[in-house]
């Protein structure tokens, strides 16, 4: 994240993606209850997410909104469940769009418009609870956990580099 912050690459971070653009931001993160395997309502103060419901699969939220980001939409228990960066080109929702049985058009249209003019080369999958890790992965997510003093997430960016990918989602 440091190097797609310095580049102003966007980035757009999907449940984990989310939790680990939080904690990059000085969030903590804290275990919820209930948001595994539902559907819940969303409650956005963001004019342009017109959605009502969204699935939900996780079992962390952010303990509250990173510095610089705002919250665009909020389940009904008052977790965060959607952040945009206020100056970089970062998105990110705790919902899955790509687990519902149609994709949303709203949802076509905000990654499309998120990406526009950058259009990555690689997209970085983060996702799994990280139960084979634990108890590493109790406070923070897999691909945040450092082996060596570096993150799982630091060394696929740098493989990734090394190949000369630079455009990453």
């Amino acid at each position: 994240l440091s190097w797609a912050e310095e580049h102003k690459i966007p980035t757009f971070g999907i449940c984990r993606g989310m939790q680990i653009m939080g904690v990059y931001a000085g969030s903590k993160l804290v275990k919820n209850d209930g948001h595994v395997k539902v559907r819940h309502q969303l409650q956005s103060n963001y004019g342009d997410i017109s959605l009502k419901t969204v699935n939900s699969y996780h079992n962390f939220s952010l303990k509250e909104c990173p510095a610089l980001y705002e919250v665009i939409a909020k389940s009904e228990d008052g977790s965060i469940e959607a952040i945009k960066h206020k100056t970089l080109p970062w998105e990110a929702w705790m919902w899955h769009p790509e687990r519902e049985d149609v994709f949303n058009k709203e949802h076509q249209k905000r990654f499309k418009t998120l990406i526009e003019g950058n259009r990555p080369k690689v997209i970085i999958l983060a996702a799994g609870e990280g139960t084979r890790l634990r108890p590493y992965t109790l406070d923070k997510p897999k691909c945040m956990v450092k082996i060596d003093g570096i993150s799982l997430l630091d060394r696929q960016l740098k493989v990734l580099r090394s190949a000369n990918l630079n455009k990453i989602v």
